[in-house]
């Protein structure tokens, strides 16, 4: 084994008060311990090899909060924050670590979701050839589209209460609370 892509993610989305301890174990058994079991499994034998490579898929919600999705955003907060550690134990051990940060991905995980306003949904595809790109140099955090890490790094620099009311004018505060239930119903029994 020399590459683990970890892209474990679920995504019911609704007011956090609203959701129930079931809904909130399930997103946190599949986004954090699907996670950390993976990193359990091969970082052992990458290091007693000397090489490997391991990638953990996160989300732009890493890095942007996500009103309607609290747990689902506080998931990719950890695996973000996970995989930036655990990086920093295996520094020299000859093993890369990677965590990948999509921006909303054309999947079914979208359905009945809109775009926020200046923010392009990325195709599968385009996050599978990010992932061959850092697997052929390798770097720590990628952001598919790339555009999107220049914007969170900028937008860091501005004052929290600018920065919060350039989210609200792009609409990415309603990703996850304006849903066409009719069309997510489908995704949610599922991942329930």
């Amino acid at each position: 084994l020399d590459v683990l892509v970890s892209n474990a993610g679920i995504m019911p989305v609704g007011p956090f008060l609203e959701e129930s301890d079931t809904t909130t174990r399930r997103i946190v058994d599949v986004n954090v311990h699907g996670v950390l079991n993976g990193m359990k499994i091969v970082l052992p034998r990458f290091r007693a090899r000397g090489h490997g490579h391991l990638i953990n898929v996160a989300s732009m919600a890493a890095k942007v909060p996500a009103p309607g999705g609290v747990t689902y955003t506080g998931t990719k907060h950890f695996v973000l924050g996970a995989s930036d550690a655990v990086r920093q134990e295996l520094r020299g051990t000859g093993v890369e670590v990677t965590c990948l940060m999509p921006g909303p991905v054309l999947t079914e995980m979208m359905a009945g979701l809109k775009p926020a306003r200046g923010v392009r949904q990325v195709t599968v595809e385009e996050v599978a050839a990010a992932t061959v790109a850092v697997l052929e140099r390798p770097c720590f955090e990628v952001h598919v589209p790339a555009t999107a890490g220049h914007m969170h790094a900028l937008s860091h620099l501005l004052p929290r209460r600018v920065r919060e009311g350039l989210m609200r004018a792009l609409r990415t505060d309603r990703v996850l609370t304006e849903i066409d239930h009719d069309t997510r119903r489908a995704y949610e029994a599922r991942v329930r």
